[in-house]
């Protein structure tokens, strides 16, 4: 009996330094991504500005910036990463939170993946208002497009957020009945 004690808590220690390694990388991996977003967002106000500064100063340029609806698709570029970086920033966060190596199932990471998921969605329905938007300037296109991926990736890490949600109250009923 005691040694399947030791063989399941050394399996436990194993999946547990597992874990904690996997959050550590996972979080590095979305800390770059978010710094490649943020680096974009920044280069693309510097090449939207430029291009309006070059257009000013009588300087030929097929830039597509210099046009209303190309300043317009710049905005609305700029507001989908902004929108993406704030979901990573959560993403990032819950990481940093899980590699302690305390339980996973806890409220404030059940919040930060639901924030997650709510930004997705906030972030699609941006994007909707930006195609009515466009429809309504009639830019060369003026069929509306909207993208569900956004929203499908929304809903699945707020279920996600549900489900650690159910598993902090199956650990608060765990703690309390020992």
């Amino acid at each position: 009996m005691n040694k399947t004690v030791d063989i399941n808590e050394r399996t436990l220690e194993k999946e547990k330094k597992n874990f904690i390694e996997f959050c550590k990388a996972a979080e590095g991996v979305l800390s770059v991504f978010l710094a490649i977003m943020i680096i974009g967002a920044i280069a693309l106000v510097i090449v939207m500005i430029m291009d309006n500064v070059i257009k000013n100063a009588s300087v030929p340029s097929d830039s597509e910036y210099t046009t209303a609806e190309g300043i317009f698709n710049g905005i609305v570029g700029l507001g989908m990463l902004i929108g993406y970086s704030i979901a990573v920033n959560f993403g990032v966060k819950v990481f940093k939170k899980l590699k302690d190596g305390e339980t996973p199932f806890r409220y404030e990471i059940a919040d930060k993946i639901k924030a997650a998921g709510m930004t997705l969605f906030g972030t699609g329905f941006f994007a909707i208002a930006a195609g009515i938007m466009e429809g309504f300037f009639a830019f060369e296109d003026t069929s509306v497009r909207i993208d569900l991926d956004i929203f499908i990736w929304g809903a699945l890490i707020i279920a996600i957020a549900y489900i650690f949600n159910y598993g902090c109250k199956l650990q608060q009923e765990s703690d309390e009945t020992i």
